[in-house]
Order: C-alpha cells, then sequence, then structure tokens
C-alpha cells in the first residue's frame, strides 16, 4: 500500500481555496480506497472522517509565517518515519528536503503579476524560493491553462511537468430552488427584492472599488437599478479598506449591504435570488463562483481578467478591463434591460458549468499520483 501525505493547511478558512481542496480530496478519497492518506490540516475536517483509509493530522494553531517554518521543521522527518511516497501540496507553498517526489497545486500567480497589492515579504517568496521548489515538484498541477502559462512564464516550469486540473460547483448549486425556501431566506438575510451579486473574499484583487463606480453610474442611468449584496470575508494579506468608505461617498448609502462570511449551505440561495453574478476582478487563477452562479441559473458578468474568460467561455459577458467601470456599466445595463440576452446568458451558463465535475477532477488528480509514484 503506498502512503501519501497530502498538505492542506488553510483549508478551514471560507473561500474557494476551501471550497476546491475540500471537494478534491473527498472524491479522490471516494474513488481511491487502497492509498493510505495522511492529511495535515489546520483543524479536523468531520467530512473526512468517513474514510477509513484517512488519517488527519492537526498542526498546531500558529500564525501564516511560523506555520511554515514548523512544516519546514518536521515535514521531512515525517516523511522518513512514515515513510512516505508521495507528497501534495494543495496550496502553492512547499518545503525543502523531502526523501521522497512531491506534487504541488497552483492556484493563480497573481502576487507576481500584481505585486503592488501584496506585502514585499510575500513578494520577495513567490519571487526567490517558491520558484525553487516548483521547479523541483515531480509534477505541477495548475487549476487553470491560465495559471499553467503563468507556470511557465514565471517560473520556466515546460508543459510537459503541468497537469491541468480544473474546479466544479457542487451539485448544491443548481436552479429551481423551493420559492417558500427563498421567501424565508431573503426575510433572513433582509435582501433586497433585485441585487447585484459579488460573492467571493474582500481582497484587493477583486476590485470592488470598479464595481461600486460602475454601480453609482448605472444608478444615473436606471434610478431603480438594482442594490448591490456583497458576502465574503476579509482577506487579511491583501485587505480590501477602500469599498466601505467609498460607498457612502458615490451617494450609495443604503444600496451596497456587506453580509460578512456566510455559512457555506447559505450560497447557493444568495445566488438564486440575485438578478446578476458580478466578478470584476483584476486577475483570477480560476474563479469558481462565476461556475457557481451559473449552475443556479444566474448570469454573469466578469472581467477579461486570468482564467475568467478561460472558465466562463462564452457563457458570461465579458467587459475587458477590470478597471473600465463604465465597460461594466454598459455591460450590466445591457443584461439588467435585455431579457432576452439574460436568458441566453443563463442558458449557456447552465451548460456550460455541467461541463466540470469534482469526479472528473479526481480522476485527474489520481492519474497525476500514479504517474509520479513508485511500482
Amino acid at each position: 500500500m503506498h502512503t501519501i501525505l497530502i498538505e492542506a493547511l488553510g483549508i478551514n478558512r471560507a473561500g474557494g481555496g476551501r471550497t476546491a481542496i475540500l471537494n478534491l480530496l473527498q472524491h479522490v478519497f471516494w474513488q481511491d480506497s487502497e492509498t493510505r492518506y495522511l492529511v495535515w490540516l489546520s483543524e479536523r475536517e468531520t467530512t473526512f472522517e468517513r474514510f477509513p483509509n484517512v488519517e488527519q493530522i492537526a498542526v498546531p494553531r500558529l500564525n501564516r509565517f511560523a506555520v511554515r517554518l514548523y512544516l519546514q521543521a518536521t515535514m521531512p522527518g515525517l516523511v522518513r518515519r512514515a515513510r512516505v511516497d508521495l507528497v501534495h501540496f494543495t496550496k502553492n507553498l512547499t518545503v525543502f528536503g523531502l526523501t521522497c517526489p512531491y506534487l504541488v497545486t497552483v492556484h493563480d500567480l497573481t502576487i507576481l503579476r500584481l505585486p503592488r497589492l501584496h506585502s514585499p515579504l510575500d513578494v520577495a517568496y513567490w519571487k526567490w524560493i517558491e520558484p525553487v521548489a516548483v521547479r523541483r515538484a515531480a509534477t505541477v498541477v495548475a487549476v487553470s491553462h491560465d495559471t499553467a502559462r503563468d507556470v511557465a512564464a514565471f517560473y520556466g516550469v515546460p508543459a510537459d511537468r503541468t497537469t491541468v486540473i480544473p474546479w466544479a460547483p457542487l451539485p448544491a448549486f443548481m436552479p429551481g430552488r423551493d420559492p417558500a425556501c427563498l421567501v424565508e431566506f431573503r426575510r433572513r438575510y433582509d435582501l433586497p427584492e433585485h441585487y447585484i451579486l459579488f460573492l467571493g473574499i474582500l481582497a484587493k484583487k477583486k476590485n470592488l472599488p470598479t464595481l461600486l463606480h460602475s454601480l453609482a453610474a448605472l444608478r444615473q442611468r436606471l434610478p431603480d437599478a438594482p442594490d448591490l449584496v456583497v458576502v465574503g470575508r476579509q482577506y487579511p494579506q491583501s485587505e480590501d479598506h477602500v469599498s466601505r468608505v467609498l460607498a457612502p461617498q458615490l451617494g450609495l448609502t443604503g444600496k451596497v449591504r456587506f453580509v460578512g462570511q456566510a455559512p457555506d449551505q447559505d450560497l447557493p440561495s444568495f445566488y438564486a435570488l440575485a438578478d446578476a453574478y458580478v466578478l470584476p476582478s483584476l486577475h483570477e487563477g480560476f474563479g469558481i463562483p462565476c461556475l457557481e452562479a451559473m449552475a443556479c441559473g444566474t448570469p454573469v458578468v466578469v472581467s477579461a481578467a486570468g482564467a475568467l474568460p478561460e472558465v466562463t467561455d462564452g457563457a458570461a459577458l465579458v467587459y475587458g478591463d477590470p478597471l473600465d467601470a463604465a465597460g461594466l456599466t454598459d455591460a450590466l445595463q445591457r443584461l439588467l434591460c435585455d431579457a432576452g440576452l439574460r436568458a441566453e446568458c443563463i442558458a449557456r451558463g447552465l451548460k456550460r458549468a455541467a461541463e466540470f465535475s469534482w469526479s472528473a477532477a479526481a480522476e485527474k488528480q489520481l492519474a497525476a499520483y500514479r504517474k509520479v509514484l513508485p511500482l
């Protein structure tokens, strides 16, 4: 029996990374009961307890810098003692000194594309230390072809050592939710009858100020334009300090609602009730909320940044330059005022979202493991 060590620290925090890694690993464990898995986590995950071949190891609660040092100090020894055959780093970062091959999943290289949005220490790590570790990986897993191109461009990893494994929406994201439940959901969160939704971490790269400027301009054209509902937690490494202050400055008092972090089970209803989902990011390595919205039958508007055109693939309205507030305003106005366009976006979105599955992703991940594992 092979032993695979999976490093999944930080997936306890809500966001696309948690959604992706948690669901990928569950499907990997469902499909492979013959391998022994050791999973390093910040907190134990109850969903993994159903798998008898999976052992969870919760590391001490440390800040993000200290926990990397802890891993560097302890993981090589554990690999030797537990006779680990392969290590999979699921969130970009790695350690040195391993005596077995390893894979690393790269979600995005936004920090190198947009270094001004991040701390100099983080940028230095990704520019000088991470490339060494990534180049030594037996296989690099990229979540999109756009990320794979960035891995090649910034780190010089050839295409034959990169495997693209895209994310997918869960079955819970679907159209046709119970109307009575949606009425109660709207009341519980005090949601307006019509709203545009942003759902994701509140980070600088998400470009919420441009969305706020666009909403203010839209209300000049359409006085009854929908409000904006913002769902998500602050992202400490690159926190958006501007949006809450900017909204009242733009005359949007009472028109923008910051809900904060919401439970996973509530997210489909936020999408289902929205007139549109908007992701105006400066860069995305994937953008899983786009697929979640589409799977719920909600039309999507995105910028042309990073992997967003690749992931939506003609099923969303793409407005171009992320900082083009006028272009975003035009796209929103078209979507809200053109019933035919709206219906077309919904139909295309449902079809596009159905092309992705976690089962297929797990099959590709297991194939990547088997390619590297010793016979």
